[in-house]
C-alpha cells in the first residue's frame, strides 16, 4: 500500500511571502492593463520601479496570512516576527520605492531636479522639503506636481509619519490572523476558511478606508495634523484585536467553567 506524501505547509514567512507575491502580481497586471488602455503602450522600466512600493504597501495585510499559522506560537514570538516584515515594509515604501521611482524617471528624460528638488521622496528627502517650505512659505499652498515647494508642511508630515503606521499595521495585522486561528478552531475546515477570509477581508479594507479618509482629512486643511491623520487608522485593527482578544478569554472561562462542573 503506498503512502501518501504530505506536503508541509508553509509557515509564517511562507506563507506571508505567498500572499505577498499573489497580491503584487494581480495588482501588478491590473496596472498594466490599465496603462495600455489608457495610453495604448507599456512602459515596463516604470511599471518595475513601482514593485517595491507594492511590495511594502501589500506586506502589512499579507501578515494576517502569516498569523494564521502561528497559532501555537506565544504572542512575543509573533510580534518578533511580524516586526521583521515591518521592517522590511517601511524600508521599501521609505527607501527602496522612492529611489527606484526617481531613476525610472530620470532614466525616461524627466526633469527629477524640478519634481524633487531635494532628491528621491525619502524621509530625508521629504524633511528637507518640509523645512524649506516652512522657512519660506508660499502664498498659497498647491498639490499640483509641479510645485513641489508648495506642499503644506501638514502633508509633508503626513508622509513621514504614514509609511511608520502602515509598515506597523504588520504586526497587528499578524496578531489577528493568530488570535482568528485560535478562535475558530473548533469549526469545520469550511466554515473555518471562511470564518478567516471575513476577517482578513474586512479589517484590511476597513483599515484601508480610514487611511485614505485620513489622508483626505489632512489634505482638506493645513492646519489639520499629519501626525494624527497617519496614526488614527491603527484604532481599527486595535479595536479588532481586543474585541477578538475579550471573546478568547470569555470562551476560555466558558470551557474552564464546564470542565470544573
Amino acid at each position: 500500500m503506498q503512502q501518501r506524501v504530505r506536503v508541509p505547509r508553509p509557515g509564517f514567512f511562507g506563507l506571508t511571502a505567498l500572499w505577498t507575491g499573489g497580491l503584487v502580481a494581480l495588482a501588478m497586471v491590473n496596472q498594466a492593463a490599465g496603462d495600455i488602455l489608457r495610453t495604448g503602450s507599456l512602459h515596463p522600466a516604470e511599471l518595475l520601479s513601482q514593485v517595491p512600493a507594492w511590495i511594502g504597501l501589500v506586506l502589512p495585510f499579507a501578515a494576517f496570512a502569516g498569523g494564521l499559522t502561528a497559532a501555537g506560537l506565544s504572542t512575543s514570538s509573533v510580534v518578533k516576527r511580524a516586526v521583521l516584515l515591518a521592517l522590511l515594509s517601511y524600508g521599501l515604501m521609505a527607501y527602496a520605492s522612492p529611489r527606484a521611482q526617481y531613476r525610472a524617471r530620470a532614466s525616461a528624460g524627466v526633469d527629477v531636479a524640478a519634481l524633487h528638488p531635494f532628491g528621491p521622496e525619502t524621509p530625508e528627502g521629504i524633511r528637507a522639503r518640509r523645512s524649506a517650505v516652512e522657512a519660506d512659505p508660499p502664498e498659497a499652498f498647491s498639490f499640483r506636481t509641479s510645485r513641489p515647494l508648495e506642499r503644506p508642511p501638514n502633508w509633508l508630515t503626513y508622509l513621514l509619519h504614514s509609511s511608520i503606521a502602515l509598515a506597523g499595521f504588520a504586526v497587528l495585522s499578524a496578531l489577528l490572523g493568530q488570535r482568528a486561528r485560535m478562535l475558530t478552531r473548533g469549526l469545520s475546515p469550511p466554515w473555518r476558511r471562511l470564518a478567516h477570509w471575513a476577517l482578513g477581508l474586512a479589517s484590511g479594507v476597513l483599515f484601508f478606508g480610514v487611511v485614505l479618509g485620513g489622508g483626505e482629512w489632512v489634505r482638506a486643511h493645513p492646519s489639520r495634523s499629519g501626525v494624527l491623520g497617519a496614526w488614527l487608522p491603527l484604532l481599527v485593527p486595535l479595536v479588532a484585536l481586543a474585541l477578538l482578544e475579550i471573546q478568547r478569554r470569555t470562551r476560555g472561562r466558558s470551557y474552564r467553567g464546564r470542565g470544573g462542573a
